[in-house]
């Protein structure tokens, strides 16, 4: 069964109808109001059509996420192992700091989301968050809500449509971490950022999730917390299990401010997910090491399989020399001649900003952060361009029309086994929430 064939049955269901479409795209903006799933005050951005993928699809997603996340896991050990290699992470003082806690689990990254982008039997990831992914609640709710719209429920006739659901998978394996980490009696569970990160609406549904299923759950900000009688407290409430949604930079930017937490952590008083290490993961010169043949010894059979497919080459941005795909080049003559098949990403950025897309960045733009990377004024890497997916998603503007949009992957990966995914669109290369993008729910199909 090919999903384009699905894709057409739905556009072909909401072009005979536009008026009734008109009045459901309403009707579910109401809806997402009403379960709070929102950004910026306002219903969750997204297009009413679910991503479909087929059943191969997403065996391709499962085998080639559960290979990254082991590659990369070998990766982040040789920090420990490696003062050089351990330099070459770039790492404030803070994140050093935090680096040196002991986590106490046996993976340093239990939560993460690689991005990338999902084309027939092609797929390719450009980078992975592991430090604080968010997405899996608001993901969710959009999957129950898209579920039953009537054009996915027309397509239901005829074809076999599985959402991916996320975060009982995300509790269970929480509650793994936590009896891994010791924990015995049901774990009070905090999730922690600070209070003027917005949006925090996605907090408070966990919060009421975890609630539902007999877990006490609390939102707060790391500087309120308190270490004291050898327990974790948000004021009187005890955090067995604290769900990190604070970035790891920011924190460390901030340790002084946040001294309970820390001696907690450095006491083993508190089951921390992610663990402060994830952060490591999170470094986009990974990828320089994955595809690296200096380091391909450290990968078995299937993960060099799944690194040679699916990752795109990429180097660190530093003077010398580099090959690239037959080409022995000086970086800077590479970054030159090659610009319109390059992408230019800050080593430790997230949420897309300050990437450069070759394609799309003026000669000026492109000059200028090449010789900030090379004088040692900014830490860059640069990455093979990826072409992305494109697909027309319904808009109304205010009738019914169908735009063209760039459509990325990004399935999490929950103590090392795929967990579901969502899909973002854009019209920009450089597809996020924050750059005016949307959020769709994605639907297997056989």
């Amino acid at each position: 069964m090919a999903i384009e064939q699905v894709i057409q049955e739905y556009r072909a269901y909401m072009q005979a109808r536009p008026r009734e479409m008109v009045s459901e795209h309403a009707d579910l903006r109401r809806r997402l109001t009403e379960r709070n799933c929102l950004y910026k005050g306002q219903p969750f951005p997204m297009f009413m059509m679910p991503h479909f993928i087929s059943r191969e699809q997403h065996r391709l997603l499962q085998r080639a996420c559960q290979n990254l996340v082991s590659a990369v896991e070998k990766v982040t050990d040789l920090y420990f192992g490696d003062p050089a290699f351990a330099a070459s992470f770039g790492l404030s003082e803070g994140e050093r700091v935090l680096m040196e806690i002991p986590p106490r689990l046996s993976r340093k990254i239990v939560l993460c989301r690689p991005d990338g982008f999902l084309a027939g039997d092609g797929l390719s990831f450009i980078e992975i968050n592991a430090d604080s992914p968010a997405g899996m609640v608001d993901g969710d709710i959009l999957s129950e809500e898209f579920f039953k719209l009537s054009p996915v429920e027309d397509i239901r006739r005829r074809h076999t449509v599985e959402p991916e659901r996320m975060k009982e998978r995300y509790l269970t394996v929480l509650l793994a971490k936590w009896r891994e980490f010791g924990g015995t009696a049901a774990p009070h569970i905090g999730i922690v950022d600070w209070d003027e990160v917005q949006p925090r609406t996605e907090f408070y549904l966990l919060a009421e999730f975890f609630e539902a299923h007999g877990y006490p759950a609390r939102v707060g900000d790391p500087r309120a917390l308190e270490f004291r009688g050898g327990k974790l407290w948000l004021g009187d409430f005890r955090i067995d299990l604290m769900v990190r949604r604070v970035i790891t930079r920011e924190l460390a930017e901030k340790l002084d401010q946040v001294k309970g937490l820390l001696a907690a952590a450095r006491e083993g008083a508190v089951c921390i997910v992610n663990p402060f290490r994830s952060k490591l993961a999170s470094f986009k010169g990974i990828f320089k090491v994955l595809t690296d043949p200096e380091h391909r010894h450290l990968f078995d059979r299937e993960e060099q399989e799944v690194i040679d497919r699916h990752i795109p080459w990429t180097r660190q941005v530093s003077p010398g020399r580099v090959d690239f795909h037959g080409e022995r080049l000086e970086m800077e003559q590479l970054l030159s001649r090659h610009k319109t098949r390059l992408v230019l990403k800050p080593t430790h950025g997230y949420a897309g900003k300050d990437v450069f897309v070759g394609a799309d960045a003026s000669d000026a733009e492109w000059s200028d952060v090449i010789a900030r990377s090379l004088s040692g004024q900014a830490n860059y890497i640069v990455q093979e361009f990826v072409p992305i997916p494109e697909a027309e998603f319904p808009a109304f503007d205010p009738e019914l029309v169908f735009v063209p949009k760039k459509v990325n992957i990004n399935p999490f990966v929950l103590d090392g086994a795929y967990a579901g995914c969502m899909s973002r669109v854009s019209d920009s290369s450089i597809i996020n929430l924050a750059r005016g993008g949307g959020q769709q729910p994605t639907f297997v199909c056989a």
